[in-house]
């Protein structure tokens, strides 16, 4: 599709040094995982390894202006990684299936009073209400120090966005779900990554399909919440 092309044509009127890789992965490792570890593992070398930090997106993700400048901020602060706020490109839902719109409201209303209930349950001072809970690949940042500690991206075939930021908070990392830090992503449902966004948002039109796993009983959240915070 012409992206190394591209990225080193752009690259060359840029003021900053822009590194480019072609790989070539073979069966069994031609993944989004896969992809997205070769990447953070060759940001992690370029980076200082004391205070260097790693930012990751998506080739279908439009960063806001300040997404590094926020990035940058929140990590300051004395976290260890930073979620951002992703939203679906507006043009692109307006030629979705209404089901696909209504049921997709739902669920995000629904994962929005998770978080809610989830903070006033079990506060984190580094992570306080109003935030999010997504924890997307299309917008993560982490200090490479925390890169190193927890070993890498873990290169599953899906849902290695969610992985890297799990095996963060099983060290004990802070982790904050930003809503300075947003980016605007593709709600196509044609996306060439099994079992990514795209076939997420395109199965949500058929009514037998189950909602995403992250999507837990109520009141299962509330009792790990509670339980949590009386560690």
């Amino acid at each position: 599709d012409a992206t190394l092309e591209r990225v080193r044509e752009i690259g060359e009127a840029l003021p900053m040094m822009v590194e480019t890789r072609s790989v070539e992965l073979p069966p069994g490792y031609a993944n989004a995982g896969w992809a997205r570890k070769l990447a953070m593992d060759a940001a992690a070398e370029l980076v200082n390894p004391v205070n260097g930090v790693i930012l990751t997106t998506d080739a279908d993700t439009l960063v806001d202006e300040d997404w590094i400048e926020q990035s940058l901020i929140e990590l300051d602060s004395g976290l260890d990684a930073v979620a951002g706020f992703v939203m679906a490109d507006p043009m692109e839902l307006m030629e979705l299936d209404p089901g696909i719109l209504d049921r997709g409201r739902l669920e995000w209303e629904y994962q929005q009073l998770a978080a809610e209930l989830q903070s006033r349950a079990d506060p984190e001072a580094h992570d306080p209400w109003p935030r999010h809970n997504q924890n997307c690949g299309a917008s993560a940042a982490i200090h490479v120090r925390t890169y190193h500690a927890i070993g890498g991206l873990p290169p599953i075939q899906v849902g290695e966005d969610r992985a890297l930021f799990e095996a963060v908070r099983r060290i004990d990392g802070k982790i904050r779900h930003s809503l300075s830090v947003q980016v605007v992503t593709s709600a196509r449902t044609d996306g060439r990554a099994l079992g990514g966004l795209s076939d997420q948002i395109r199965l949500r039109g058929d009514p037998d399909h189950p909602c995403d796993d992250a999507l837990e009983v109520a009141v299962v959240t509330l009792r790990r919440s509670i339980w949590r915070s009386r560690l």
